[in-house]
């Protein structure tokens, strides 16, 4: 079971997912041009300030996902975008593709797939409402901030190695540090991998490998801060991280491809992102 994280005036719901926090300061985001494994829309790297913030120290679990079902949030148009309750409606969605299946949604520590970035948003507002907490879904340089990590770590310290380009440092990914390149065939438990988390700078588990994760952002090529964040349409939205049918570029920092944010596929998961509030 996840720990449950405690917030200033008691112990959080069950259901709600844990966050660390994200200091305000700069970090180098994209990457540098000697970078072979770079792709085009890859920003050449610079450095960004971001205000703090916090993010899910894991992917969203099959089990958190089910109390948005449970909830009556599929049914609930105050937690979808218009054009999400739109596809909705005319998809007939209920839970999330492949909800049924014991390989993908078997166990409440697997990171919930299957979920367009319309059904990853309505989980966020859901989310809110249920806990008086404003949630999201990161941005796609808050979500980068927290995969490299900033110039300055939670406790004040120098990061050791500001431009990595994995999660954990420079060395290529192996079977034990992420899932990756169809090593296990199917998604991880989001407590696995212990090893990344262990040398990611927020102890972030999963930043690289097992599920792609959905961003507010919008895409654009070339990358702009800030990033267009408006969700009341239907743009293409960028996704971060890899997964586990993916290969070793694909799970670097600064890799970002998007898709059509109805799209319900068995790597497509989604982390929250808050205010920078005591809890």
């Amino acid at each position: 079971m996840l720990p449950t994280p405690g917030s200033a005036s008691g112990m959080a719901h069950e259901f709600e997912p844990e966050t660390v926090p994200i200091p305000a300061g700069e970090f180098w985001m994209g990457s540098p041009l000697s970078d072979k494994l770079r792709s085009h829309s890859e920003p050449e790297q610079f450095r960004l300030h971001l205000d703090a913030y916090r993010i899910g120290r894991y992917p969203v679990t099959v089990g958190q996902y089910r109390a948005f079902i449970e909830a009556g949030g599929y049914d609930n148009r105050s937690c979808w975008t218009q054009s999400g309750w739109e596809q909705r409606q005319k998809a007939g969605w209920t839970e999330p593709r492949h909800w049924d299946d014991s390989t993908w949604a078997g166990d409440d520590l697997l990171p919930v797939v299957g979920v367009s970035w319309y059904e990853a948003y309505a989980y966020t507002r859901w989310l809110s409402e249920a806990t008086g907490r404003a949630y999201t879904l990161p941005t796609e340089s808050q979500w980068e901030k927290a995969a490299r990590g900033g110039l300055q770590l939670a406790d004040g310290s120098r990061n050791p190695n500001p431009k990595r380009i994995w999660p954990w440092g420079d060395d290529e990914p192996t079977a034990e540090l992420c899932n990756f390149n169809i090593n296990t065939g199917q998604t991880s438990p989001v407590t696995s991998h212990a090893a990344q988390a262990d040398l990611q700078p927020y102890g972030l588990y999963h930043m690289a490998g097992n599920v792609w994760e959905w961003c507010l952002s919008a895409w654009q090529n070339p990358f702009k801060h800030p990033e267009p964040n408006g969700v009341e349409d239907d743009a293409w939205r960028v996704l971060r991280g890899g997964s586990w049918n993916y290969y070793h570029r694909h799970v670097r920092c600064s890799n970002r491809p998007s898709h059509d944010p109805h799209l319900r596929f068995n790597n497509y998961c989604l982390r929250v992102c808050a205010a920078s509030l005591p809890f």
